[in-house]
């Protein structure tokens, strides 16, 4: 799990939006205590799927023509309970090996464990909008609950637990997981809301992600000259 897949590989999007906004429909804002971030705010009066992926679309747009697919090393602080500290910190696989072994020991034969792990989270742990909190591992198995944020760093920690490549990706003030089963990358979405995964499917909004997350290292997408 040393080396960190090609960028260039894996598409993926671009652009955090207002935390105002995001507390409403995503609950996956205050991404990082850093850098300023570009951000815009859909008026309220569209405020509807549809209006909401046409902005978003937009915002895509000019997130391209500010970035490249450069990826350079970010220092992506964010503030717990605990206090400020690096995103990847958080990720935790010691927390959650017991729930991996009981997973493997559940596993039927020819099963693919890396489907079970994400099957669980959305099974046992419900999304809850909390767009100000960054959980630890310890808190989101506690609580059984999480928003985008909680519930992608809980299910990567369980990859690498297991065994599995595994990165966290961030764009459009969403946060979710891409993992390898050994033959190929899939993307994780944490969020099974109806409304909000049909924003999600709009074209490209899992490319190029803003920022990426790594057990060792966070990268953002490099600016244009």
């Amino acid at each position: 799990m040393g080396t960190h897949p090609p960028f260039r590989r894996f598409g993926y999007p671009a652009i955090l939006l207002l935390p105002v906004f995001f507390a409403i429909l995503s609950g996956c804002t205050a991404l990082t205590s850093r850098e300023p971030l570009e951000e815009a705010l859909l008026p309220a009066k569209e405020r509807d799927p549809k209006a909401y992926s046409r902005f978003l679309e937009q915002n895509m747009e000019m997130i391209n023509e500010i970035y490249s697919t450069v990826y350079r090393p970010y220092p992506f602080v964010v503030d717990t309970a605990q206090g400020s500290v690096p995103i990847q910190s958080l990720v935790d696989p010691q927390a959650v090996t017991p729930a991996v072994a009981a997973l493997k020991a559940g596993e039927r034969p020819g099963g693919e464990l890396i489907w079970s792990l994400y099957e669980y989270v959305i099974r046992e742990y419900r999304f809850v909008v909390n767009a100000r909190y960054w959980p630890t591992i310890d808190e989101t198995l506690e609580r059984k609950e999480a928003d985008c944020k909680g519930l992608s760093l809980l299910l990567m920690s369980l990859f690498l637990a297991a065994g599995y490549d595994s990165y966290a990706a961030i764009s459009n003030g969403h946060m979710w997981v891409r993992g390898s089963d050994g033959l190929r990358w899939h993307t994780f979405e944490l969020d099974k809301d109806p409304a909000r995964k049909q924003v999600y499917g709009i074209k490209g909004f899992y490319d190029n992600p803003l920022f990426v997350v790594y057990p060792d290292q966070a990268f953002k997408r490099k600016r244009k000259e």
